[in-house]
């Protein structure tokens, strides 16, 4: 998958500046910014930064039909509707103990959004972990972050079931796209990065691959009147780059352009899976991260078993695809160490599949289940 080359880069900032040129949010600059892998986001410095942000910068994201890291890779537009809707929707509410970014302005022909730059006064959580102060290690990360996340994710799906969002579901079920992205980038194609490596599927293949099958339906699930709680709107792309910090003790949430209908394990278990990743890959104490885990289900509250079960699944598929996101860092790790994160995610997979409930609450799932109604 090649990236777009510097040329190609230059060609989109320019046209992406000509078309936001004469509105409210005309920029001097635009500034790429690093890890977005769907769109183009730039930072830009407001012409008249009165306007709107009293930083005097935005953020502006050019939506096209490929990947911003790879031009190869075509992705449909359907996102770009689906985010906008959804900021739109968050905008007119209040109370929340979360922020979303303010959408300032689109430009439905050149799929365009300018929305509020948070990044003056914000960190994310993964830039949290990434910290080397002392002041700011994983278990305080865990301890003043954890359960605020729990809660935010169970804030939004309780949300987002309310009658009165029926029209903004509606909308939202049409960013089916990324529904179908979001399967082939998880269940569709996890047993293919574990065959990369020796002994770890043909033993159990028939479970893996009924977890694979039970991803599919999940795709194939329409939605009905009377939905049942673990099944609803989702983030669809919720890990720890896209919670920010804003420093005045509340969280942000970005990037909702994977939003979608689908079972709510998947914004949990996608944010549990990378905590696994920073776990293997950047060297976090294992008892910081049952932790993290820990509070984040006490933050989340009352669920079901299978929600817990599902959850540690969702959790193993991800951690399998750090082969594929960090390949390189896996890989520096020699090959000992690559089987035993892949063996690791495999077990996640399989023991939350068969419903193993020692294995899990060995793991940091413990408290989890005891917020399941007896």
């Amino acid at each position: 998958m090649a990236p777009p080359s510097p040329s190609e880069i230059d060609a989109i900032r320019s046209q992406t500046w000509k078309d936001i040129t004469g509105t409210p949010y005309e920029c001097s600059t635009l500034t790429l910014l690093s890890g977005g892998s769907a769109n183009f986001v730039f930072r830009g410095d407001l012409v008249a930064p009165a306007s709107c942000d009293p930083y005097g910068t935005v953020i502006v994201k050019q939506f096209k039909n490929f990947l911003a890291c790879s031009s190869d890779f075509e992705i449909d537009l359907s996102r770009f509707h689906a985010e906008a809707s959804m900021l739109q929707a968050l905008g007119r509410l209040t109370g929340l103990p979360f922020r979303a970014p303010k959408l300032y302005y689109l430009d439905l022909s050149a799929k365009i959004q300018v929305h509020e730059s948070y990044w003056h006064d914000c960190m994310s959580i993964a830039d949290y972990f990434r910290s080397r102060s002392p002041k700011v290690s994983p278990n305080s990360i865990a301890r003043t972050f954890g359960r605020q996340t729990g809660e935010v994710i169970r804030t939004l799906h309780d949300w987002a079931s309310l009658p009165v969002q029926q029209a903004l579901r509606d909308e939202i079920w049409k960013n089916g796209p990324m529904r179908k992205l979001k399967y082939q980038t998880t269940y569709a194609s996890f047993i293919q990065v574990l065959e990369r490596l020796p002994g770890l599927v043909n033993p159990v293949r028939d479970i893996l691959e009924e977890v694979r099958d039970m991803g599919l339906s999940d795709l194939e699930r329409q939605p009905t009147d009377i939905e049942p709680l673990e099944w609803g709107m989702i983030h669809g792309d919720f890990w720890a780059g896209n919670i920010l910090s804003t420093g005045l003790h509340e969280l942000a949430v970005i990037d909702w352009e994977l939003v979608q209908f689908g079972h709510r394990s998947y914004d949990l278990g996608q944010l549990v899976g990378d905590l696994y990743e920073r776990q293997w890959l950047d060297h976090h104490q294992q008892d910081d991260t049952r932790l993290m885990i820990a509070r984040i289900g006490s933050g989340y509250g009352r669920m079901s078993e299978d929600m817990v079960y599902r959850t540690a699944t969702h959790a193993g598929v991800h951690l399998i695809h750090a082969f594929n996101r960090r390949r390189a860092d896996v890989e520096a790790l020699g090959p000992e160490k690559a089987l035993q994160i892949m063996t690791y995610g495999r077990e996640l997979v399989i023991r939350g599949y068969t419903r193993d409930k020692p294995w899990l609450e060995s793991q940091g799932f413990d408290t989890w289940l005891t917020y399941v109604p007896s």
